[in-house]
């Protein structure tokens, strides 16, 4: 081999020394870099032994960064608000919000945490609901921070409804409706207690807005409560009625084919069966029964209907009679005839109009005249 050649090869093997030189002493004192020092005047073509090689380490290339404060975008603060919202729960009604970012801030604001708690109930909002609805924006976990308590618990206050209130209120209500004279009696009960209910404190008024069915028997009461002026809840309850009003009553045990009198009658306070059959109706006025025969006996106490007694008519059937029609001011009257026997002032009747034949009904307001209906 040529001088010149081995001298190429003696030059390639200590350059690939080196290198392997490097790496290892680079491995063994990361993140240095490392330099080889070569004697001076060193010839690479040279024959003859390696040169010894110096290490010396330099300052390293790539520095850590200095650890920066806390860059967070958003910062939240937790803390239990002073008055409990309405309706839905707002991050700003849960937490002081620390946002430079206007139109972000606008965002946060606008977040929806949950319906608020209805009187008497709670609501607890947790940070992870609100961390779940910033991520909801395309915010990471390093661009918020949430500090504070690990829940805020929201207690809407309330007052509780007694239901001798509600009862109470539906009592007078059916009061100035069946009887508003005072001369009978009205009782209301609730057939079942309503699950408990709240509303807001403040000034409590009962209001009873609707009872479906007149009369006695079951109605449906619609109620509404009112606070400080403002509905906040309504109520549909089944309520029972008890109807008294005064009425004829029988003041001994009589018998069948009794022809009443005085003694025989008194006045008493009977149920209100709330019939639209005449007949199975109670009498208030004595002086209609006067003179009337028992169709069949009667207890004492027992209320005496239109069905009890036979009367004498006042009127027969087929009887002429004056029909009396009132426009205003303006009374028009035309004569016609009795379909029925009229026993009574203030029966209702049916009568045939003479000059057109057509049927009608109207009010006996004396033994000759009908007022039409």
């Amino acid at each position: 081999m040529k001088k010149q050649d081995r001298g190429n090869l003696r030059g390639r093997r200590y350059r690939a020394a080196v290198i392997i030189t490097m790496i290892l002493i680079g491995v063994s004192v990361a993140p240095s870099h490392a330099v080889i020092i070569l004697p001076e005047n060193y010839d690479w073509e040279s024959i003859g032994d390696e040169p010894e090689l110096e290490v010396q380490e330099s300052e390293p290339i790539i520095r850590p960064e200095p650890a920066s404060e806390d860059t967070s975008k958003v910062v939240l603060r937790l803390r239990a608000p002073d008055v409990v919202p309405k309706g839905s729960i707002f991050l700003p009604n849960v937490c002081e919000i620390d946002c430079a970012d206007e139109v972000l801030m606008k965002e946060l604001q606008r977040i929806v945490l949950g319906d608020a708690p209805k009187p008497g109930e709670k609501t607890v909002v947790y940070p992870r609901r609100i961390e779940t609805s910033l991520r909801a924006l395309g915010l990471r976990s390093g661009d918020f921070s949430i500090e504070g308590p690990d829940r805020i618990v929201l207690e809407s206050p309330s007052q509780r409804i007694p239901m001798d209130v509600i009862e109470k209120t539906i009592n007078l209500t059916l009061q100035e409706e069946l009887d508003p004279d005072g001369k009978g009696n009205v009782e209301a009960f609730l057939i079942r207690s309503p699950p408990e209910f709240h509303v807001p404190p403040g000034d409590l008024e009962v209001r009873i807005e609707d009872i479906n069915r007149p009369g006695r028997g079951i109605r449906h009461a619609q109620v509404a409560f009112f606070v400080d002026g403002e509905k906040v809840e309504t109520q549909t309850l089944a309520v029972r009625v008890n109807h008294e009003i005064p009425a004829l009553v029988a003041a001994r045990d009589l018998e069948r084919g009794t022809l009443l009198s005085d003694r025989d009658l008194e006045i008493a306070l009977v149920s209100n069966r709330d019939s639209n059959s005449e007949e199975s109706g109670p009498i208030t006025d004595p002086s209609i029964l006067l003179g009337a025969t028992l169709k069949k006996s009667v207890q004492s106490g027992m209320p005496i209907t239109w069905a009890d007694a036979e009367q004498t008519p006042l009127v027969e059937e087929g009887e002429v009679v004056t029909l009396v029609q009132q426009y205003g001011s303006v009374k028009i009257t035309s004569p016609g005839r009795l379909l029925e026997n009229l026993f009574h002032l203030g029966q209702n009747v049916k009568v045939r109009v003479a000059k057109t034949n057509e049927t009608v009904y109207g009010t006996a307001i004396s033994g000759r005249i009908v007022k039409l209906n």
